[in-house]
Formats: C-alpha cells, sequence, structure tokens
C-alpha cells in the first residue's frame, strides 16, 4: 500500500526524471568524484617530483664524494630509481591531462545541450 510519502517521492523522482534534474544531478556527482581523482593524481605526482628530486640530490651527492663504490651506487640509483620515477611521473602526468580533457569534454557537451526559460537552445 502506498502511504502519501511514497507517492509523493515518486512523483517527484518522475518530474526530475522528466526534467533531466536526475540526471544533471548525477554528472554534478560525477564531475565531483572525477575532479576528486584528479586531485588525487595531482597530489600523487608531487610527492613523485620530491621523490625524484631526493635521488637525484643523493646521485650528485655520491659523484661528489667520488669514493670507490659511490659512482656505482649513484649509476644504480640513478637507473632503476630516478630514470623509472622519471617514467612514471611523465606517465601520470599524461593521464591527468587525458582526465582533464574528458572532464572538458563531457562540461561543454552538456552546456551545448541545456536551454533558456523561454525554450531556445543555449551555448
Amino acid at each position: 500500500m502506498y502511504t502519501s510519502t511514497s507517492i509523493v517521492a515518486s512523483r517527484w523522482l518522475s518530474v526530475r526524471e522528466a526534467t533531466g534534474e536526475h540526471s544533471q544531478d548525477r554528472a554534478a556527482a560525477s564531475d565531483s568524484e572525477h575532479h576528486r581523482a584528479v586531485e588525487r593524481l595531482r597530489g600523487l605526482a608531487l610527492r613523485l617530483r620530491l621523490v625524484m628530486a631526493v635521488v637525484q640530490v643523493c646521485v650528485a651527492a655520491l659523484r661528489h664524494q667520488n669514493a670507490d663504490c659511490d659512482a656505482e651506487v649513484a649509476h644504480v640509483l640513478q637507473r632503476h630509481a630516478g630514470d623509472r620515477l622519471d617514467i612514471e611521473i611523465e606517465q601520470l602526468d599524461a593521464l591527468i591531462r587525458r582526465m582533464e580533457r574528458a572532464a572538458e569534454a563531457r562540461a561543454g557537451a552538456r552546456g551545448a545541450g541545456r536551454t533558456d526559460a523561454a525554450g531556445g537552445r543555449t551555448g
């Protein structure tokens, strides 16, 4: 048996779906999640750049000391840590750029489909 609250809720959802409000809310939530993901990736990229800087300082210090095995340690650090970090940072930056372009394209597509109060298309 339907209660008055469930009938009102059902009608409200029908109106929202008919007017597109529901899909706009979902799109806004998706954009918010997307934005948070991009921000987390930016934070990760920043931390990786810090690690890369630490590796570069260690490599430079080891080379400057010029002790018996320091050059070899510096070479290992550069090849197996520095070079790999550099590749990962570049890939992460490319992913962030793709995600930003995708978000801009989705926002543009939604904006192109909006109508004004008189029923005319905006954008």
